[in-house]
């Protein structure tokens, strides 16, 4: 196959399949990548190696409600400001809802990370803390487009650090909406909402308590 740039950041790759398969460019939001790729030999379906691309970059690439490709890099939601929605649970001004479900499971825990480049060795990085806590468990990425294998390094380094997959966090994994409740505010929260949305759910525990409040993507 073809032969991309050499030393290209990871939104110019991006950038590069989906012109070579004609996709329109008024279709397309791609943030500024933060990793530089090395070069590979292409073949195969484009959209798998838009998701390669995507986890050299630790980012995301999506297909959003519009029709346009949307490829965010690993900053993407530290950068977006304040929530565009916050759904409450205390009959105020916020999009009201009746249900929340909760994770907290060590499912979520991935304390052991072994992350390899194309034609590079296998870097491992280990969170010694959390594996005593709770066990060891595995995360695997191979064949990235890192162009070090530090890059590779650190990759794998940010994945088992602590805030990230190497201690459990509560999790919102659904919510139950009530738009009859508040109908304004509630049906354009509904069908705003995409992937990589910043929105935050706010609830009162059950039996009393403080508030307690989550940004959610």
């Amino acid at each position: 196959g073809s032969t991309p740039l050499d030393g290209d950041l990871t939104s110019e790759r991006v950038t590069q399949i989906l012109d070579w398969i004609h996709w329109p460019a008024a279709d397309r939001s791609i943030d500024t990548g933060l990793t530089t790729c090395q070069s590979s030999q292409l073949g195969g379906n484009a959209w798998d190696y838009l998701n390669k691309v995507a986890d050299t970059e630790n980012g995301a690439v999506f297909i959003a409600g519009d029709g346009t490709v949307q490829s965010r890099n690993r900053t993407h939601y530290l950068t977006q400001g304040a929530s565009l929605y916050t759904f409450g649970d205390d009959g105020g001004t916020d999009v009201p809802f009746s249900v929340v479900e909760l994770d907290y499971g060590e499912a979520q825990v991935s304390n052991e990370a072994r992350i390899s480049r194309l034609g590079g060795v296998t870097t491992v990085a280990t969170n010694s803390t959390s594996v005593t806590t709770f066990g060891p468990n595995g995360l695997s990425r191979e064949g990235l487009f890192h162009d070090t294998d530090q890059e590779s390094k650190d990759h794998a380094n940010y994945l088992v650090s602590s805030g990230v997959y190497g201690e459990p966090e509560l999790r919102v994994t659904r919510i139950t909406v009530m738009p009859q409740a508040n109908s304004t505010a509630a049906y354009p929260a509904v069908l705003g909402l995409a992937l990589q949305t910043r929105a935050t759910v706010a609830w009162n525990p059950p039996g009393g308590g403080s508030e307690i409040s989550q940004v959610s993507l």
